[in-house]
């Protein structure tokens, strides 16, 4: 039982961390940034 408890925990942990702002604001910055080395590379191979 005590195992239970122990993947309980563990979930819900992973849980808040997924919901948490911080890492909510680093997914959408991380996407930001992404988005901007595609344009980045568009342009570069744009010009060669």
């Amino acid at each position: 039982m005590s195992e239970l408890t122990a993947y309980n925990n563990f979930f819900k942990a992973v849980i808040d961390t997924i919901n948490s702002a911080k890492y909510n604001a680093y997914k959408s910055l991380n996407k930001y940034h992404i988005g901007q080395n595609f344009e980045l590379g568009k342009l570069i191979d744009a010009f060669f």
